[in-house]
């Protein structure tokens, strides 16, 4: 499905293990945060270990927000597929909330129908 091939490249955006690096974020922010200290009393610069915790700050930030964005679009996924298999063996009339909360585009070819889900991802439907 589709929906792997986007899993994919935000683990690509992430890094091989988002939760990993994370971590080791966290770490060396926890180091730096020492040395700063250890520096500030012996009173030396500390300038570029404070610059260095403001770039793992927002690289973390940056993450968390994919991190966010994917859950939200796992969820929006799986209330679909729910909402699918609850009503396949109905007729389904249009459904103005579905549409708006799950579906950004349909796209009518004489053979084809090209939904495009709002994370991005599309599917290609044989009429």
């Amino acid at each position: 499905m589709k929906y792997e091939a986007i899993s994919n490249e935000v683990m690509n955006l992430l890094g091989e293990n988002p939760a990993t690096e994370l971590e080791d974020i966290n770490q060396e922010i926890a180091d730096l945060q020492k040395d700063i200290l250890g520096g500030v009393k012996a009173h030396w610069d500390v300038t570029e270990l404070a610059e260095r915790v403001q770039e793992l700050r927002s690289r973390k930030t940056e993450i968390e927000a994919v991190q966010t964005a994917e859950k939200r679009n796992k969820e929006r996924i799986n209330n679909l597929r729910e909402s699918i298999e609850k009503s396949k063996d109905k007729v389904l009339a249009y459904d103005e909330k579905l549409v708006r909360n799950f579906i950004k585009e349909i796209k009518i070819f004489p053979d084809k129908l090209t939904i495009t889900v709002i994370s991005g991802a599309h599917e290609d439907i044989t009429i």
